[in-house]
């Protein structure tokens, strides 16, 4: 054999080892890849489940949210520290809803993604609730949650009065001169 035979052998052997380092290198990126779907799927969930353990737990402990719902429940009257707390409680729902909707959205948690639906029917049926909705959360989310929300909310009645939380809102985003000593309005003005 030639020592151009040799070469050429020895060179079709170093392409044939080549092919298949290449395959071998292809199939595990696609092992890794496959693994890291998992992982973040798997963060993913377990985060959701950390958070709702934590959101559960900070209305159980609460000292004041409870009593206030209590109110509600038994039909007084809310005072103004009472209205809110109501206002930041909505607002961290709608939050929470918005989150699991962005994860459901992004395929992060797939099949273990869990419902809103529960939420959703508590937030949409809450007058405090949607009150906050319309006031911030409508103007806060990007416009396709929005119109999740809409799609699921019922029609906002024309002619029903402006809510406390509505007022607040108000007050929070219309400031005037001299309107800094102004007081928030009081429960009465529900």
């Amino acid at each position: 054999m030639t020592l151009m035979e040799i070469s050429q052998v020895l060179g079709n052997v170093g392409e044939f080892a080549g092919a298949i380092a290449v395959v071998a290198t292809l199939l595990y990126l696609a092992v890794q890849v496959r693994d890291a779907g998992r992982s973040s799927k798997f963060a993913a969930v377990q985060a959701n489940r950390e958070a709702r353990i934590a959101w559960t737990s900070s209305l159980r402990d609460s000292p004041h949210l409870l009593a206030t719902h209590a109110k509600l429940l038994a039909g007084e009257a809310l005072e103004t520290e009472d209205e809110l707390r109501l206002f930041y409680h909505y607002g961290a729902n709608w939050a929470l809803v918005y989150s699991e909707w962005v994860q459901r959205e992004l395929g992060l948690m797939g099949e273990f993604a869990t419902s809103d639906e529960m939420n959703m029917k508590i937030l949409l049926s809450s007058e405090h609730a949607m009150g906050v909705w319309r006031g911030m959360g409508e103007g806060l989310y990007p416009a396709r949650f929005v119109e999740y929300v809409n799609k699921a909310a019922p029609a906002h009645e024309a002619g029903t009065g402006t809510s406390f939380i509505e007022k607040v809102i108000k007050a929070a985003t219309t400031r005037e001169e001299g309107s800094a000593g102004t007081s928030p309005p009081s429960s009465s003005d529900t």
